[in-house]
This record gives structure tokens, sequence and C-alpha cells, in this order.
């Protein structure tokens, strides 16, 4: 009975280390797991709901310009001019080819109309003439038959003369609706589009892309003005505010039939920033400085403790820029940005704010992709604010992401990027230019 008793209360014998290592590894793994998704993941789809609408105030004033600006051009659309003229270069080289094709696709047809109209006024004075000869040479009784016969046909009834100059005295006019009064040339005359592996011109929009080699890097230059801001749009992936499957550049581009797109600030990534799109509030937790987009098209910059999100939308706030940080500020190059990320040589995206109708989208390569070292924060901060000249400037996600896009391609070379467009870092938003549809 004693060896009975002693058998049933007999010690366990303990797991083997080797089972012992994988069970507390999955235990440590899914407890991680809980806290990624309670900490992280699960704030994201809270946030999904929109907060707040903006006001969008009513003002008839928002593309008037000066009466001589808008009649003649002068001032405002000359330094249009000369900057498309300026920026439009390959490989550091100044390429004036589709600048001087676009001015004479524009000024063939006023020269048409001016030829016309010289061709009636010529017309009607050598018919004059031609009448006065015929006078005289009756009085003298000696005219040749030929040349009387040539007399004879060139008379022509007075009312086919008006219905001549009249047919042919019609020109097209500008169209100086909407931010177009301030440059008039730069968009097209009519509703004919102009493209070429560069450039694209349409009635409402005008963009010129150029390349330049600086800091060592190819950095790629999109200069744009746009007749109204509803042709400056923004995308979320899927069309949802969710840091869900994230999207291609070339899926969001297609969908959104984008001609000009830059990725934004990865807004789905993050459970912080001010984010506002098409004048709604999808996130207010500041977290750096805050770039703002207003119904009139000017843009503004906030600093972290300055962006009082309430007033934003009463002021008619339509898009925020949220990763950061400034690059310029009213008018001021902004260096000192020495962290590890800001102060070292990267791939980078940015937005450029020159006056309301105008910016730019700029993207600089690194990583080595086509021998680009990239390029730090304040070198990517003295490009905007020295090199191109404008007045705000604001810094987008980079690295991988940074990626744009023109015309149904990849404009600049991303870090990674093969030629397939799988190879592309998938993206969570995108600030584009499109037509109004």
């Amino acid at each position: 009975m004693a060896a009975s008793d002693n058998g049933g209360n007999k010690p366990r014998k303990p797991l083997p280390l080797a089972a012992l290592i994988p069970m507390d590894a999955a235990l440590i793994a899914a407890s991680l797991l809980s806290f990624a998704y309670f900490h992280h993941v699960n704030p994201l789809f809270k946030d999904k709901a929109p907060l707040l609408q903006a006001t969008i105030p009513q003002r008839d004033d928002i593309y008037a310009v000066s009466s001589t600006t808008a009649q003649t051009g002068t001032d405002k659309t000359t330094s249009a001019d000369t900057t498309a003229a300026t920026v439009k270069t390959e490989s550091g080289k100044t390429d004036k080819t589709d600048q001087t094709e676009v001015t004479t696709k524009s000024g063939s047809s006023k020269s048409s109309a001016a030829t016309t109209k010289t061709t009636a006024n010529n017309t009607v004075s050598s018919e004059d003439a031609q009448q006065g000869t015929e006078s005289e040479a009756q009085q003298g009784g000696d005219t040749p038959q030929s040349e009387t016969k040539k007399t004879t046909a060139s008379t022509t009834p007075t009312t086919t003369r008006k219905t001549t100059t009249t047919t042919t005295t019609t020109a097209l006019q500008y169209d100086l609706s909407g931010w177009g009064a301030k440059w008039p040339e730069l968009f097209s005359i009519d509703n004919t589009i102009e493209k070429t592996d560069h450039s694209y011109r349409s009635h409402d929009i005008y963009i010129d892309l150029s390349t330049c080699e600086y800091a060592d890097s190819n950095c790629y230059i999109a200069d744009i003005y746009v007749r109204k801001l509803e042709n400056f749009k923004t995308a979320f992936e899927h069309d949802e505010f969710v840091n869900g499957p994230q999207e291609n550049m070339y899926d969001m581009a297609a969908r959104t039939n984008a001609i000009l797109a830059i990725n934004g600030d990865f807004t789905g990534g993050h459970e912080n920033g001010v984010v506002i799109r098409d004048y709604v509030l999808y996130r207010d937790q500041p977290r750096n400085d805050v770039g703002v987009l207003f119904y009139d098209g000017t843009y503004e910059i906030y600093g972290r403790n300055e962006c009082d999100t309430a007033a934003l939308l009463a002021s008619g706030a339509c898009d925020s820029m949220t990763f950061g940080p400034a690059l310029v500020k009213n008018g001021n190059t902004i260096t000192g940005q020495t962290s590890s990320m800001l102060g070292e040589k990267h791939p980078r995206s940015g937005f450029g704010y020159y006056e309301p109708g105008h910016y730019c989208f700029v993207a600089a390569d690194g990583r080595g992709m086509g021998g680009s070292a990239g390029v730090t924060c304040d070198e990517f901060a003295a490009l905007f604010g020295d090199v191109l000249g404008c007045y705000q400037a604001y810094n987008l996600d980079g690295g991988k992401t940074s990626q744009l896009w023109f015309d149904g391609a990849c404009f600049n070379q991303p870090d990674g990027f093969n030629g397939n467009p799988h190879s592309l870092r998938g993206l969570t938003d995108i600030f584009y230019i499109g037509e109004v549809e």
C-alpha cells in the first residue's frame, strides 16, 4: 500500500527547455500585438468619422486683380512668363523649346486674325484703286483689251466687301475668370489641351516640370498655375481616412484622374496631427508645424502652439499638411534642423507657395537612386527659399514615400523603384492637380 501511495503522489516531470522557449515567445508576441492594436491601430479607426466642417466664407473678391493687370497682362503676367521660361531646365541647361512652342501656338491665332484683317482692308483699298485706274483709262481712250477685262473682273459690289470684313474680324479672347486674369497667356485661350513629356496646358491648368542637380541630388520641380482652387485636390487611400491597406500611387492617380500628384503626409500611419481635407476636420491633435491652404488660395504655416483649429475652420481652411517641418515661412528660409532624420541626407518631398493660384511640388531623389545622395532638411529649405523664391514651403513625408507623378508615370526615381508600379511604397494620401469635372 505504501508503494502504491508513493506512486500516486509522484511529481510531474518538467517540460524540456526546447518546448518552454517557443511557448514564452508566443505569449510575449501575443501581448505585444494586443498592446499595438489597442494603442496604435484602434485609435486610428475611431478617427474615421469627420469631426467638424469648415466655414467657407462667401467673398466675391478672392479672384480680383487690378483692371490694368487684367487688360494688359503687365507686371504679374510678365513675371509669370519669365518664371515659366526660367524654371524649365533639363540637367541644369535652359530649355525653352516648349515655351517657344506654346507661345507660337497661342500667338499664331492672333497673327492669323491680324493677317485676315489686313487682307480684308487691303482688298477694299485695291478695289478703290482699281476703280480709279478704270476711270483714268476711260478718259485716256487707249486702254488695252486685256486690261479692260481685268478691271471689269475686279469690280466688287459694296455688300460683298462688307460681308468679307465682318467675317474676318472675329478673334478669340482670353478668359479672365478666376486667377486667369493674373496670367491670361499661360492658360489655353480655348478648350484645347497641350501636353509634352514635361508640360501641361489647358483652359484652367498650366504645369511645367523641370529637373536640376542640387546638393548632389536630382531634384524635380513642378511649377503649377491653376485658374481656381478647385483644381487643387486631395485624396485618401481608397477614399477612406483609415490605416487600412495602403494604395499605390499609380492606382490613386488613375482613380482620381490626376494630372500631377505628389505624396502627402502619411496621415493614416500616425495617431496625431491636424488633418483637414476638403474643408473637413478628420483629426485634431497638433504635433508639429501645420501648413494650411485656405478657400481663397492663400497658404499659411503655424507652429504647434500657434495652431487654433477652431479658428482655422472658421476662416475657411480647405486642406492641411501635418508632416513638417516648415521650410520657408513668410519669405524667410528656416534652417537649423539638426535632428537625426532632418539633418541627414534622404529623399524628400515638399510643397511651395508663391501666391494664390501659383504653387509648386518638389521631390528630391536620394539613397543612391540615379546617383543622388539625398538632401538634408536645411538644403531642402534653401532650395525652396533661395533658389525657387517661394513665400511659404512645407516638408511632406519623404524616404521611400517621396513620389512625384505626372501624366501616367513617376517623374522622379523613388527609393526602391524598379519601373514596376508595385515596387513603389503604398500611400495613405496624395495632393494632386486635376481638371474640374
